[in-house]
């Protein structure tokens, strides 16, 4: 996270994509790289770019467990937008945090969802979620 300041208080942009179009923004996110996506995200990174499936930032950092960068990104246009998002297989970005039992990002996630339910809930059902994802990759 300090190189990305350093890098961007020197004038890198944060909008620039890699060889295969995607922003610095997802590739962080991708890799898992929670206060790298916060940073890029305070420093003006666009989070509302829609990839195939219907996937968003949110639904990324969510089903990686980023506390810090789900939280950069709900405070954002897109991001709020984005957290009642379905993918095209139909999960939320707080069900993809159930899913792979990250409970402190889908509490960030659960007021803003429209889900009616307990966060206690949400976890119980989070493996039989993540199950039918695998059979449904499967089929």
């Amino acid at each position: 996270a300090a190189v990305v300041r350093l890098l961007v208080g020197r004038g890198a942009s944060v909008h620039v994509a890699n060889a295969q179009g995607l922003p610095p923004v997802l590739v962080a996110a991708a890799g898992g790289a929670d206060g790298v996506v916060a940073e890029l995200v305070g420093a003006g990174a666009d989070t509302g770019a829609l990839l195939a499936g219907g996937i968003t930032l949110l639904h990324v950092c969510a089903e990686l467990g980023c506390e810090a960068a789900v939280a950069a990104v709900l405070g954002t246009g897109p991001g709020r937008r984005s957290v009642q998002r379905r993918t095209d297989e139909g999960h939320l970005p707080v069900e993809l945090a159930a899913m792979r039992g990250h409970a402190r990002t889908a509490e960030l996630l659960l007021p803003a969802s429209g889900l009616d339910e307990t966060l206690e809930a949400l976890m119980a059902r989070g493996p039989a979620l993540a199950e039918r994802r695998r059979a449904a990759d499967e089929a």
